[in-house]
């Protein structure tokens, strides 16, 4: 039964690669029916249901591939499945549940992290990242992260700080460049923000964020001028 099980959940998992998921639940439920105690079954299955739009059985069999053998991708899988539902807490508890299990699986930290981002918990957020430049600190878009994430805590130091290191990692990230330009806009920093776009501009010469940018801040400098401001049209003028 076990090997008529396995064949039904291969022909499932091939059904599922093409997107034919109708056929592949059937398949997945004649592996169930033959096998019930194999959590591979339950977890395919739930992840067909969650394709279908069915939630509630998607979480069900993700339940019971649980307790059948607990593992941190189908925490994970329920996890995601919690957070399509709104359902934050639960889908917290089973990324601590994964970490837990696997604590150096950088993908737990970032969806935990995302959510705590999406209920404005940002020193939750600054923590798991920090938790995951631990586990890797040559990873540039943890640092670009967690520079985003003291940027709405207020650390200004911290923030230059990480973006900076990002840089070092990955000089060649228009991304880096435009989000650090947009902080020294935030900060006052005129000169260093253009300086930042051109940079940006020099990686990608079509980034029309990058040119917007430097023609937006050329405006809000003149218009803080005009209202007795000068300083920042200064600086530019110092700054090719």
């Amino acid at each position: 039964d076990s090997k008529d099980a396995d064949a039904y959940y291969s022909r499932g998992t091939s059904y599922d690669a093409m997107g034919d998921h109708e056929k592949a639940l059937k398949d997945y439920d004649e592996a169930i029916r033959l096998n019930p105690n194999d959590g591979r079954y339950y977890n395919n299955r739930a992840n067909c249901y969650k394709e279908l739009g069915e939630n509630q059985k998607a979480l069900k069999d993700y339940t019971k591939a649980i307790e059948i053998k607990p593992c941190g991708l189908i925490y994970r899988n329920r996890a995601l499945t919690y957070t399509d539902l709104k359902e934050y807490k639960k889908a917290v508890a089973d990324y601590d549940a994964a970490i837990k299990l696997e604590p150096k699986d950088l993908r737990s930290y970032y969806n935990r992290a995302n959510i705590y981002s999406e209920l404005g918990e940002y020193d939750k957020v600054v923590k798991d990242y920090t938790q995951m430049i631990e586990v890797d600190s040559n990873y540039f878009l943890l640092y670009l992260n967690r520079a985003l994430a003291y940027e709405h805590l207020g650390k200004i130091n911290k923030v230059l700080a990480d973006f900076s290191k990002a840089i070092e990692l990955e000089p060649n990230d228009a991304l880096t460049y435009r989000s650090r330009a947009n902080f020294y806009i935030k900060i006052g920093h005129y000169a260093e923000a253009v300086a930042d776009f051109k940079y940006a501009l020099k990686i990608d010469p079509n980034d029309k964020d990058a040119s917007s940018g430097i023609e937006e801040l050329i405006k809000k400098a003149k218009k803080d001028c005009e209202m007795g401001d000068c300083d920042g049209l200064e600086a530019l003028k110092e700054k090719p």
